[in-house]
């Protein structure tokens, strides 16, 4: 089974060996941070890397600070710019997820288990397809940490 990790912002969890920072940079040569994927050309350089890897299974791991339950303490304007600067990010998700489906592959998003994030429209629309399965785990037990 073949997994490319393309999106996350903890870098301390390996996959087959490697940590995810250094994947990224080996395969796309950039540098692995979230933010790479809020650009265009970004996106476009993860897509190619999919369409060319035919990977299993996509792992993403978008931001969370945004959606966490932490951010329901900043005033409402920050919280929505915050939300508002990913946006790209999570739009992205979507549709690597859809992409991995229609070629009948897999993807892993995670985020926390309160994230404000599953409550977002597109990612209800695509937790309530029949082709798509999901659960809660713990990731610090697997050592992900801050």
């Amino acid at each position: 089974m073949s997994i490319v990790p393309i999106i996350s912002n903890n870098y301390n969890v390996p996959i087959d060996g490697f940590r995810l920072d250094y994947v990224f940079q080996m395969q796309l040569g950039v540098s692995a941070t979230f933010t790479v994927f809020l650009t265009h050309k970004g996106q476009q350089m993860a897509m190619q890397m999919i369409t060319d890897q035919q990977p299993d299974v996509v792992f993403m791991a978008p931001v969370c600070a945004p959606w966490c339950n932490w951010s329901h303490m900043k005033p409402y304007e920050q919280k929505m710019a915050d939300k508002a600067k990913v946006m790209p990010m999570e739009q992205f998700v979507i549709r690597v997820a859809k992409y991995q489906l229609s070629q009948g592959r897999y993807f892993i998003i995670e985020n926390p288990n309160g994230s404000d994030l599953w409550k977002l429209k597109q990612f209800v629309d695509l937790l309530l397809r029949s082709d798509v399965s999901y659960g809660s785990l713990d990731m610090c037990a697997y050592g992900m940490k801050d």
